[in-house]
């Protein structure tokens, strides 16, 4: 019997399947490691930033799931060839490894420093409205090593890669409060009562039901500038969660239809074509 045991042993299929059972132990403990520890990261950033979304708090768990995930690979590795050889490997190489990635991921390096740079400066935090030099609009709603998520409507989603959005001057619509903002521009005639189209347009504002006041009170309409064909009145909306397209629709709406009932022109820029051929 112990010479049936011996031979067992010592047979390379039971060594190869004692190797094949060690490498899926090891492996299974290792995707486990990582789901508790980036579970336990996800926890403890939930509880600094008090259950609210941070910007910087959302791109350094991202940093520290990335971490996670690394080390575990390497000390699994370290599992089967020898933690001695693996960190040689490792130290040995480390001068051409990071000359190699270096070259390979120049853009990669560029967004996590701008990332970095974002999450530490915050010219916007996750659910601020912003508007970027390209003209894109929207909502942030997350951000990476790599890019910062812009939702401009209820279906699409800008993808902006970090060092991109770190070199453009942008409009933080909810820059020092909660609330978000939108400004809305009314054309108006030449000939209209200015007074009366105010004060219709600061009545549909305040009676939408998803605006709000803003720290002090609902904005002013104002008459901001001259047009070609002209008159330009301005009013900063305030408003929480609603979609800002939302907001734009009923409002513009609302407005078009008070000017219709109250007589008040909307311009619009036409052209003139004179034939000669036929007046002469």
């Amino acid at each position: 019997m112990f010479d049936k045991i011996v031979a067992l042993l010592s047979d390379p299929a039971y060594e190869l399947l004692v190797k094949l059972i060690y490498i899926a132990f090891i492996l299974i403990m290792a995707f486990l490691a990582i789901k508790i520890l980036k579970a336990i990261g996800k926890r403890i950033f939930k509880r600094a930033s008090g259950g609210k979304k941070s910007l910087h708090l959302t791109f350094f768990e991202k940093i520290f799931n990335s971490v996670v995930t690394v080390a575990v690979i390497i000390l699994a590795v370290s599992a089967f060839a020898g933690a001695k050889s693996v960190w040689t490997t490792v130290l040995g190489g480390t001068s051409v490894v990071l000359a190699v990635v270096t070259f390979a991921a120049q853009d990669v390096i560029k967004d996590f420093t701008a990332g970095l740079m974002i999450s530490m400066y915050r010219p916007f935090d996750i659910g601020d409205r912003i508007e970027l030099e390209n003209g894109v609009a929207g909502i942030v709603e997350g951000i990476t090593m790599r890019h910062v998520v812009i939702a401009t409507t209820e279906t699409f989603k800008e993808i902006i890669p970090n060092h991109v959005i770190n070199s453009m001057a942008l409009v933080n619509c909810s820059y020092g409060h909660d609330l978000r903002s939108v400004r809305l521009q009314f054309p108006v005639s030449y000939d209209t009562d200015v007074k009366l189209a105010k004060q219709l347009i600061a009545e549909i504002v305040e009676k939408n039901p998803h605006t709000v006041p803003g720290k002090k009170g609902y904005s002013q309409v104002y008459f901001s500038s001259y047009a070609d064909s002209a008159l330009m009145l301005s009013v900063a909306v305030y408003y929480e969660k609603t979609p800002t397209e939302v907001i734009k629709d009923e409002i513009n709406s609302a407005v078009c239809e008070i000017f219709e009932r109250n007589e008040i022109e909307i311009p619009y820029t036409y052209i003139n074509i004179v034939d000669r051929k036929s007046q002469s």
